[in-house]
């Protein structure tokens, strides 16, 4: 029977938090958040299973957008994976797929509590897949991965409330 892969995360940090309430946010249908995600990978020591990631995430920073946030957060981390049946190329492949699954959960996580106390209410930025790029040829440094996320709808918790009184008879 296979031995699972040994995955240690041995450091995780915030180098970016800025979740700024849209003053200007108007309720409306429920919207989708337009996330862009990046990940960037560097291998520390390959003999060791060492390896750095950051992964960025952000949406609503266009002016003029009616989104309930402009969010731009980005995280860290340090991992050590061992794995002798992988080949070295299989090693950093499975390191990227690792560092983007705890690294955006993070960034995920860290998102919905900031605006679970904000003004414009929660949002959850959902799920995220890798669409990874081709590395330039003799480029074994870091690799490079675009996500593909995913959010839900957003849910609207604010209503609109009428300026004008119905007119008699009508109903709401």
């Amino acid at each position: 029977m296979r031995n699972p892969p040994s995955i240690e995360i041995l450091r995780q940090a915030f180098t970016k938090v800025r979740i700024d309430a849209n003053p200007e946010f108007e309720p409306a249908p429920p919207q989708k958040l337009e996330l862009t995600s990046n990940i960037e990978l560097k291998e520390l020591d390959i003999n060791e299973g060492l390896f750095a990631a950051i992964s960025r995430v952000t949406c609503g920073l266009d002016s003029g957008s009616n989104l309930p946030y402009a969010i731009d957060v980005e995280a860290f981390g340090e991992f050590r994976i061992r794995d002798p049946e992988k080949s070295e190329d299989q090693l950093r492949a499975y390191a990227m797929i690792i560092a983007h699954q705890v690294l955006f959960a993070s960034v995920r996580e860290m998102v919905q509590n900031i605006t679970a106390r904000s003004v414009n209410g929660s949002v959850n930025i959902g799920i995220s897949f890798l669409k990874f790029e081709p590395l330039p040829e003799g480029s074994s440094e870091s690799s490079n991965a675009q996500t593909n996320a995913k959010s839900p709808r957003q849910k609207q918790e604010k209503k609109k409330v009428p300026t004008k009184k119905p007119k008699k008879g009508a109903t709401q």
